[in-house]
């Protein structure tokens, strides 16, 4: 996964790809994400700066030379909510202020036409230089992301919501956001494509309230329109499904490969997550940053040799 230190951190905006974890733990894993942020990808509107990726891409084909019987590939992995240009964020109306893990941070409106032309934009340059090329195996989806690069989470406090209602936010506009991803990815023709799941929570209401009929729908949709790039994903993988999760996983088994996760947080139980994951047969498994490589997750060399000797 890579350090996510940098998200919504104006103290520490750049992403880190140097690989540690996977240099900790040579000749193991098959892939790497390569963490970018909108900010550094579009400084200026329309004025695209792809050193971040060209960098991480160096690493990853430094990594290849060096361990070249056990390659890793690279998921391209877009950060926007807190990491989104200033450009943007006037051009969308200014700064909306919502809660996340370290406190708040600003948002532009990810609902707006503005936004969503310019996001679609950026998928363009990105597809015309790296669609269907040997350098990116994935994209990851994060169109509607505002927290983190998942779309379906949000910040579902009453302050946060307010400052996004007040912007024109509601359930309708977020269901539009959300169920039109395959339409801002329409530019990648050849490369798989990797959409984050989770029960939707509609917000109009007294209180939120679950969705997850809304949710399958979007996976139906998702996989009818990319068909085998269409990859399936939860990132709230632990060692038995979460209260609410479970219709989620029932369509993750329906749908099948391809399929990804990633754990809920580096402390889990990792035997008995990995061992949850593997029932539904994915495609990949994410990893936090061990200990060994200056991370939370306590996982050992031999833990990971025995997992990746479970795929194909």
């Amino acid at each position: 996964m890579g350090s996510l230190g940098f998200n919504n951190n104006p103290a520490a905006p750049t992403p880190d790809n140097g690989m540690e974890e996977i240099l900790a733990h040579p000749s193991v894993y098959a892939g790497a994400d390569i963490n970018v942020t909108w900010a550094q990808l579009e400084p200026q509107q329309g004025v695209f700066d792809d050193r971040a990726i060209v960098s991480a891409l160096a690493n990853v084909a430094a990594y290849n030379s060096k361990y070249p019987t056990t390659p890793v590939a690279a998921k391209l992995r877009i950060y926007a909510g807190g990491n989104v240009p200033a450009w943007l964020v006037q051009s969308t109306g200014g700064p909306i202020t919502i809660a996340n893990s370290s406190g708040s941070t600003q948002i532009a409106a990810f609902w707006s036409r503005a936004y969503e032309t310019a996001w679609q934009a950026l998928q363009a340059h990105l597809a015309s230089e790296y669609d269907g090329t040997s350098a990116i195996a994935e994209v990851a989806v994060s169109s509607c992301s505002s927290v983190t690069a998942e779309p379906f989470i949000l910040s579902f406090d009453a302050t946060s919501l307010a400052n996004m209602r007040a912007r024109g936010f509601d359930d309708a506009v977020y269901e539009s956001c959300l169920a039109n991803a395959a339409n801002d990815y329409v530019a990648w023709k050849k490369t798989p494509l990797d959409y984050t799941f989770n029960t939707f929570v509609a917000t109009d209401g007294a209180m939120p309230a679950s969705d997850p009929s809304f949710t399958i729908s979007v996976m139906q949709a998702w996989r009818s329109a990319l068909g085998a790039r269409a990859i399936v994903a939860n990132h709230g993988l632990q060692p038995t499904i979460a209260t609410g999760a479970e219709p989620i996983y029932a369509e993750l088994q329906t749908l099948g490969p391809p399929m990804e996760f990633q754990a809920l947080s580096p402390t889990i139980d990792w035997n008995s997550s990995i061992a949850l994951a593997m029932t539904y047969h994915p495609s990949e498994i994410e990893i936090w940053p061990s200990i060994a490589a200056g991370g939370s997750a306590n996982i050992t060399e031999s833990q990971l040799q025995g997992w990746a000797a479970e795929f194909p």
